[in-house]
């Protein structure tokens, strides 16, 4: 992040106010990666990549958007929602360490494009020298913010949805690099609040009411997403449901012990919240069923 030498601090990919929303508000004090359901969590992704100064920079944009953004988006309050220049800089910095930890993997990237690979390494240099105050834009590497919230039976999308839809949007924390023929990204949702890093930026137009201003602005009003990012989003959530579905019967008998040991906190829980709505939506039969069902169609972005 900056050209001093020093020791090197123990920094999270998703902020860790994201995960202590995650576990003060859920049905149990624990949460479980969608990789591997059979592991109970209680931290997210840590790496050693940026020194005390460099970490406290970015824990101020991080600091503005738990106080000033989060609550109002978890909250489901009436959008749109007000913002300053911290959050374009917040949201770069967790592309950022999105693409970074993916850089790990020698194959991470398999599916780009030869053109989306050699944009790689210009994306992690316009959105790091953005967050150091180095540049005043991202350059080309757009960001974008999509604040989500529950999906009653009113709301009806181009293609069948899975009876886990609520669930994820409003409770799975989640980080990838994804990319179809036209676009690539990285997609980092933190509960209901998504962020969107253009590693490709998306033809001119294509989204609508996303991209977030530099300065002051506003996110969450009127807004048009391309039919590919409903159908990514949608097979995200189903991911989910099919890494659930692996979840052991050992596992499902602590989570039952946990819930049942405090009653009174799962009823008023965020998680309890999220799976009524899908009940609602789709009834509990669907909802709590561990058969196969039929994958809807749609583009893989």
């Amino acid at each position: 992040m900056c050209p001093h030498a020093g020791p090197l601090e123990a920094g999270h990919i998703v902020p860790a106010f994201v995960y202590r929303w995650l576990k003060e508000t859920g049905a149990t004090p624990f949460f479980r990666d969608g990789e591997n359901p059979n592991l109970r969590l209680q931290d997210g992704y840590k790496r050693r990549w940026f020194c005390r100064a460099c970490e406290d920079q970015m824990g101020r944009f991080e600091r503005a958007f738990a106080e000033d953004l989060f609550p109002s988006v978890v909250g489901q309050q009436t959008a749109p929602y007000r913002h300053g220049p911290w959050l374009s800089r917040f949201l770069a910095s967790v592309a950022l360490r999105t693409v970074m930890l993916y850089s790990e993997e020698h194959d991470a990237f398999h599916y780009f494009t030869d053109e989306q690979t050699a944009l790689i390494p210009r994306a992690l240099k316009h959105w790091r020298a953005f967050v150091h105050g180095e540049a005043d834009t991202p350059g080309i590497h757009e960001l974008h913010f999509l604040p989500m919230g529950t999906l009653g039976d009113g709301t009806t999308l181009h293609r069948p949805l899975p009876p886990n839809i609520n669930f994820y949007t409003l409770r799975t924390i989640e980080i990838h690099v994804a990319s179809n023929s036209a676009l690539a990204f990285a997609f980092v949702k933190m509960g209901p609040a998504v962020s969107l890093g253009f590693i490709q930026p998306p033809a001119p137009g294509s989204w609508v009411g996303t991209k977030v201003a530099l300065g002051e602005g506003q996110v969450g009003g009127q807004m048009a997403l391309p039919r590919d990012f409903f159908d990514y989003f949608i097979e995200r959530a189903e991911r989910v449901r099919q890494a659930n579905r692996r979840r052991s019967a050992r596992q499902n008998d602590k989570i039952r012990d946990s819930i049942a040991a405090n009653m009174e906190r799962a009823t008023a829980s965020g998680t309890f919240q999220a799976l009524d709505a899908d009940v609602k939506r789709f009834g509990a039969d669907r909802v709590f069923s561990w058969e196969d069902e039929e994958p809807s169609s749609g583009t893989r972005a």
